[in-house]
């Protein structure tokens, strides 16, 4: 089987559009190129997929939730307890933390150097309708303790994985989802339930997630201490990578397009970490000038 044939039986095994780009076929990770991104709530077929990992394939009964560490009462709970429970839902962006790496590289852009992990262009990104149920519940229902930092969050892959993220941001928006779009959450986006950590780069969405253990400092994981760790030009450490970054993208019209000379329309996306964006403005003439746009 050529690499082609087996980029394309990841796509059918997954049922993803069939011109999803896929960066590695074992773990599968595969983005959305730009002109496919055409709906404010991206399909779960054209949804870009993120593993490190192996991805493995964990039935809603065998599902099980360990809340431990510094709390007053750990809890352990089922799925069919979980859906029992009070829910909520968000649209939220989901993107990949290292979206548009590839970029770090291309003489047009900077003077950087290729940059480690999967090349991403700019498509390890979706919005989608995420159903679940508040983390707040839990965490108040377990009781965290005084000097509570991070829960350090499982995922039941196999493969060892945790990231610990801030409880003050559990405690403020995030859910434990079941749902994607409507329907049960796919093995392939994390089913039968994954973090959602809305504004917060993916890595904190840990996907099959097994257990939260809160913790009185930082996680010492390999993903809090070593990968996602921010730099300044001397490569002194200076934060962690936790928001997304205001971004925007132009979807109908490609990178080094040429165009006739007559009226175009322009198409795109903008999302911010903290909810809404008041405004997105456009150039024709690299800034010179600016233009506004409307908002859909």
């Amino acid at each position: 089987m050529t690499i082609q044939d087996e980029r394309a039986a990841i796509l059918r095994t997954f049922q993803k559009h069939a011109s999803m780009l896929v960066h590695t076929t074992e773990p599968p990770n595969t983005e959305i190129p730009l002109e496919l991104l055409e709906h404010v709530v991206t399909p779960e077929s054209r949804f870009f997929m993120r593993n490190n990992h192996p991805m493995p394939h964990i039935a809603p009964s065998d599902w099980r939730l360990t809340l431990d560490g510094l709390v007053t009462q750990p809890l352990s709970i089922t799925y069919d307890e979980l859906r029992q429970l009070p829910s909520t839902s968000y649209m939220a962006v989901l993107e990949c933390t290292g979206n548009g790496r590839s970029r770090f590289a291309d003489p047009a852009l900077s003077a950087g150097k290729v940059a480690e992990g999967t090349p991403w262009l700019n498509g390890a990104i979706g919005c989608a309708a995420w159903e679940g149920v508040p983390v707040s519940l839990l965490l108040e229902r377990a009781g965290v303790q005084p000097g509570a930092v991070q829960a350090e969050c499982w995922s039941d892959g196999g493969t060892p994985f945790a990231r610990g993220v801030e409880i003050s941001k559990l405690l403020d928006d995030a859910i434990l989802a079941y749902a994607m779009n409507g329907a049960p959450l796919p093995p392939a986006h994390g089913g039968p339930v994954r973090l959602v950590v809305p504004g917060w780069g993916g890595i904190n969405w840990v996907k099959w997630i097994s257990r939260m253990q809160v913790l009185d400092r930082e996680s010492n994981s390999e993903y809090n201490q070593v990968s996602y760790v921010l730099y300044d030009e001397q490569g002194q450490p200076y934060g962690k990578a936790r928001q997304m970054q205001v971004k925007s993208l132009i979807t109908n019209i490609g990178s080094g397009a040429t165009l006739a000379a007559e009226t175009h329309e322009v198409r795109g996306f903008a999302w911010s970490p903290n909810g809404g964006v008041a405004t997105v403005e456009l150039s024709a003439n690299g800034g010179a000038s600016w233009h506004q746009a409307d908002l859909l």
